[in-house]
């Protein structure tokens, strides 16, 4: 995938003022939103706010701009919705800008440009399998008590 090559670019560089330009981010998630949400879409447009896919059942869903967009309360604006494997790719690109510093909490706070469905279990998918944030917090062994002894 082409937003799979910059990111890992912008990442190989570290340069965080590289910003993706707004008209390749609309093509290619225009692009997997027609792959993915392709009968959401169409109900939507016909004006049918039932979703299809069970991880968009209960949203408040738009299509603005050609993109399907999810209205968020805490934001009170319309956001467009990453599929999963562009969601995957952009936590994992803010999870290595963020350093490994952050949980998946503070990750998704900093993610909040798009809508990704699973994103909370999916931020913390990617940072237990982290091999860095494994390395640098590893589980504290517990003390071992030793048996009683017998009277």
């Amino acid at each position: 995938s082409i937003l799979a090559i910059i990111l890992k670019w912008c990442h190989q560089y570290n340069d965080d003022t590289i910003a993706l330009d707004t008209r390749v981010t609309q093509v290619l998630v225009k692009h997997h939103q027609k792959k993915v949400f392709a009968k959401d879409i169409d109900q939507v447009k016909k004006g049918v706010l039932r979703p299809t896919t069970q991880s968009l059942r209960g949203l408040q869903l738009d299509y603005k701009n050609g993109l399907l967009q999810v209205r968020r309360r805490m934001y009170n604006q319309f956001q467009p919705i990453l599929p999963e494997p562009l969601g995957e790719l952009y936590i994992r690109h803010v999870h290595e800008a963020l350093h490994h510093a952050a949980g998946p909490n503070q990750v998704l706070a900093h993610a909040s440009a798009f809508y990704i469905p699973k994103s909370k279990a999916l931020a913390r998918r990617i940072h237990r399998s982290c091999v860095t944030c494994r390395r640098t917090n590893p589980k504290t062994l517990q003390q071992q008590i030793a048996p009683l002894p017998s009277f």
